[in-house]
């Protein structure tokens, strides 16, 4: 009866502490698909690195072919109607 409950509790202890391991790593953690995709970033960055140095927000002419792709020409024009 002894060795049966020393059983019983050793697998209760061992499913909390496996429980208690799953849920910290569930709130703190990163989830795989976030690891997966720095580490193929990672691996596209290092064999094809880019060729020019990228800085975001310089390209004006991009800018305004996605104004004009999103809103159409007409958006572009400033005018006024005439009464």
């Amino acid at each position: 009866m002894t060795n049966l409950a020393l059983a019983a509790l050793l697998i209760g202890t061992t499913g909390a502490g496996y429980c208690a391991c799953r849920v910290i790593a569930l709130l703190f953690g990163e989830d795989q698909r976030t690891r997966n995709d720095r580490a193929a970033a990672r691996r596209i960055l290092r064999h094809n690195p880019p060729t020019e140095q990228q800085a975001p927000g310089t390209d004006h002419d991009l800018l305004l072919d996605a104004h004009l792709a999103y809103h159409g020409p007409t958006a572009a024009r400033k005018e006024t109607q005439q009464p």
